[in-house]
């Protein structure tokens, strides 16, 4: 094999390995649950540590911070057309990271402002919403909170 060859082959290799360091199916750290359209309470709230050791940015674009092998939180959301907004909240710098029932990436830094990441999802898919809060700068405590527009 060239220099080349095998350069191309390790980052290749190592570059597939990052991408699949996130592990949707994995048991979600501060646990899990079924919401149906108007659920109760909304929003819901999810007190957690945001934070990890895998680079976000390996996901795509917009993705940035920090964030865990694990989702944080998972829900099976059963849709009723209403927008879903899954949001974090806290005095430290968060990032939001979405694996969503399409199988796409979603990501955002301070869509809620200041500090604080948003996501919405308008007209939402019925399904599996693996969710991570991330921070930029090691551990954060954070509020995850997911809820309904009425």
């Amino acid at each position: 094999m060239t220099r080349l060859t095998i350069l191309l082959t390790v980052t290749a290799a190592a570059m597939t390995a990052s991408a699949e360091a996130q592990q949707p199916r994995f048991d979600a750290t501060y646990g899990q649950t079924t919401l149906e359209a108007g659920f109760e309470p909304n929003p819901l709230s999810v007190n957690l540590t945001a934070g990890g050791t895998v680079d976000a940015s390996d996901l795509g674009d917009g993705c940035t911070g920090l964030i865990a092998i694990a989702p944080d939180f998972r829900i099976d959301y059963r849709a009723g057309g209403s927008a879903l907004t899954i949001a974090a909240d806290s005095v430290f710098d968060t990032v939001l990271v979405v694996h969503g029932p399409d199988g796409n990436w979603h990501c955002d830094d301070n869509g809620a402002g200041g500090n604080d990441p948003q996501i919405v999802f308008n007209g939402p898919a019925a399904g599996e919403y693996a969710i991570w809060v991330g921070a930029k700068d090691g551990d954060a405590r954070a509020v995850l909170e997911i809820s309904e527009a009425r």
